[in-house]
Parts: C-alpha cells; structure tokens; sequence
C-alpha cells in the first residue's frame, strides 16, 4: 500500500481503532477527544457528501469554517477522495 496521510488513517482505524486521534482545544479551552474510529467516519461522511456533489480527484475544494472538528473533517474528507483542500478558517 502507498503511504498517503488517508491510507495512513485507514491503517490506524483498522488497527487501533479506539486510540485517541485528535484532541480538539477551543478558545474556551474545551477538549474534544476523538478515536480514529470517530474521526474516519466524520471524514468519511465529508468524503460521501463531496462525491455526491461531483468532486474528484485533483479537484480544489475551498473549506471556509470555524476552527472545529468539522474543518478537521472536511480537510480529511477532501484527502479521502483525492481532491486538493485549501483552508480558510476563522475564529
């Protein structure tokens, strides 16, 4: 298997899939903790719903959030099929 971030996430969901992945800090110092389980199906659903509306590979998609689980998500999402994410966060 080539060693892409997404296969490396797969290869971590399949193996350890109740380790912890990402820990999530806000401004308000509120911890978010999610498993490699958790955070590959978020990503997952990103990737579904971007298929759905034609992305694909090499495609750019533009990711304008809050820093938050979802702008996580959607970036992984967007690696997930393949397609270049450029992200824009705010506050």
């Amino acid at each position: 298997m080539i060693r892409t971030l997404p296969n490396q996430l797969i290869r971590h969901v399949r193996n350890t899939p109740e380790s912890l992945a990402v820990a999530l800090v806000t401004r308000e110092d509120q911890i978010t903790h999610l498993t490699y389980r958790d955070f590959y199906l978020q990503a997952h659903t990103v990737a579904n719903a971007l298929k759905q509306i034609g992305i694909k590979q090499d495609d750019l998609v533009l990711i304008v959030l809050k820093h938050s689980s979802l702008l996580l998500s959607s970036f992984w999402g967007a690696l997930l099929v393949c397609s270049i994410p450029s992200v824009f966060p705010y506050l």
